[in-house]
């Protein structure tokens, strides 16, 4: 059977990334982290795979920038 994928909220977000509720209001605002989904009108919800994904990509960019490639 299919596990459901954990959702994140705003404030799981916050806690993860060890900053405030604001600033993951403003890194959504300008696309530097993964759209969330809504539930509801105000309810923004993260996929967690979709975050690791997205720092693995980070990482990975950055290393490259490290080695002038």
């Amino acid at each position: 059977m299919m596990q459901p994928e954990e959702m994140m909220t705003k404030k799981d977000m916050a806690a993860f990334g060890k900053c405030s509720l604001r600033q993951i209001e403003l890194m959504a605002a300008a696309g530097r982290i993964p759209k969330p989904i809504y539930l509801g009108t105000s309810s923004p919800r993260w996929r967690r795979s979709e975050l690791m994904a997205f720092i693995d990509r980070m990482a990975a960019a950055d290393d490259s920038s490290e080695k002038g490639e």
